[in-house]
């Protein structure tokens, strides 16, 4: 009778000696196999049965002499035609009269596709980063990984067969319900909630700000719909500071336009009546003036065209970065026109100016054209006078940035100075030896922040200088 039970079960069934060798094995294990009993028996069970999890086969037998449970273990077999399937195996120890372990008895059972299928994917959504919930047709969760726990406070038998509509806020259960219903019949991977506000439940009924994309998964058992779920709370709270700070500085633009309109036009205004009536002395008066008198009158257009240029620069300072677009900018062809611009220059002066290959960034045009302009302006303005300017500008790719470089052989600055050169109206040199109103290097970090990079100077007197600076690779998405 006991023979006939263990014979009509659908699972097979090995008895086994402690090493390992088959004693006993029933029909079942006979047809998994493809053997005969006959054939099976006194062979070693190591033949046809992997450790594919590792256990050792060793540990197996020591864990069962120590009256310790194992949970069942999934591996690989090998039938008689050399094919390899999967199982599952539960050990039990074979106990004699005197309770004395004299045997191992092995039931396997044969792994499913789907179960299969679904190890896979359970290992696959444990490597995931974000919480990961898969859902059937009926909105039912099938499988979760162990972000999904931490991040909702669910253990996985509370959520396993639950519908997922557990996982949402009370006022978004009907919206949810109806748009279920129409991606399960039109699915495709999308990110959900494009232009609103999404949210997910805890287990203690904290809502929290979400971000979701959903994939369809075609399985043997029917669609499965696969929600990658990420917590966003800190990026809204990133976001809401952002805003906070995006608005403080329009206030603060606001409060520069208006000083800009002012020195535009208010400050203007005076200076060139001054001009205006120093020009008009001298042409009526100037017969009548001594010449400290004409010497006077000079200082003051000299006082008055540089207040004039300064307040000019001021207000070109102001209008960096405003009335323009972000859009894609050929650097090579940017510096093309500078070189233009520069022409009559650069033969007057013998310079010699080498441009490497340049990225084509996404940035604001006018404003890199400025960038270069004032830069490879002043390596010409501030060349060494015993030999002709040599000036090289060329970029390098490092960390998501294009770095740029324009050096010089010029006359150099001293390293105290490579912070106060950026800073607006400082200049290092005299007005009568230099021209300039000591803005352009103000100007060139302004545009370079306005980029989102950083500008910096290396430099060694009588020896030339480096000007560096990051344009930050902004995408057009």
């Amino acid at each position: 009778m006991g023979q006939h039970i263990l014979d009509s079960t659908f699972d097979a069934i090995f008895g086994l000696n402690l090493a390992w060798e088959i004693n006993y094995c029933n029909k079942a294990g006979c047809d998994l196999l493809g053997y005969s009993a006959t054939e099976l028996i006194g062979r070693n069970y190591k033949e046809f049965f992997k450790d594919c999890e590792n256990q050792g086969f060793e540990n197996i037998v020591e864990t069962l002499l120590f009256n310790e449970s194992l949970k069942p273990i999934r591996t690989d077999y090998i039938n008689k035609e050399k094919k390899r399937r999967a199982a599952s195996i539960q050990y039990s120890p074979i106990k004699d009269q005197n309770g004395k372990i004299s045997g191992i008895s092995s039931i396997v059972r044969l792994v499913s596709q789907y179960e299969k299928a679904n190890s896979k994917a359970q290992a696959l959504l444990e490597t995931a980063p974000d919480a990961m919930v898969i859902v059937n047709k009926a909105g039912e969760i099938v499988l979760i990984n162990a972000q999904t726990e931490k991040l909702f406070g669910y253990k996985k038998e509370e959520l396993l067969g639950k519908e997922v509509e557990l996982l949402i806020p009370d006022k978004f259960l009907k919206y949810h319900r109806a748009n279920r219903s129409k991606y399960t019949s039109k699915p495709k991977t999308r990110n959900m909630g494009q232009g609103m506000e999404l949210y997910g439940k805890k287990k203690s009924g904290k809502n929290f700000p979400v971000e979701i994309s959903l994939s369809p998964l075609e399985t043997e058992e029917g669609m499965l719909v696969s929600a990658a779920i990420r917590d966003i709370t800190k990026r809204k709270k990133v976001e809401k500071e952002l805003e906070k700070y995006n608005q403080q500085l329009q206030n603060k633009n606001k409060e520069l336009e208006q000083f800009a309109y002012i020195a535009s036009h208010d400050l203007q205004e005076p200076l060139r009546n001054v001009l205006s009536f120093t020009g008009l002395l001298k042409e009526n008066y100037s017969t009548e003036l001594d010449e400290m008198g004409l010497k006077f009158m000079y200082f003051i257009t000299e006082a008055t065209t540089r207040m004039s240029l300064l307040i000019k620069g001021l207000l070109d300072y102001s209008r960096i970065g405003s009335n323009t677009k972000l859009e894609s900018v050929d650097c090579n062809v940017v510096l093309a026109m500078v070189q233009d611009d520069f022409d009559p220059l650069i033969k007057e002066t013998n310079a010699v100016i080498k441009v490497s290959e340049l990225p084509i960034i996404w940035g604001y045009e006018v404003e890199i054209k400025l960038l270069f302009q004032n830069l490879i302006g002043n390596a010409i303005k501030f060349r060494d006078p015993n030999r002709p300017a040599e000036i090289s500008v060329s970029a390098s790719k490092e960390e998501g940035d294009w770095k740029f470089c324009v050096s010089d052989n010029g006359i150099g600055i001293s390293p105290e100075y490579k912070e106060k050169i950026f800073i607006i109206y400082q200049r290092l040199h005299a007005g009568k030896d230099y021209e300039g109103t000591g803005i352009g290097l103000a100007h060139c970090r302004k545009i370079v922040d306005l980029h989102g990079g950083k500008i910096w100077m290396e430099s060694e007197l009588g020896k030339g200088s480096k000007f560096y600076f990051t344009i930050h690779e902004i995408t057009s998405a």
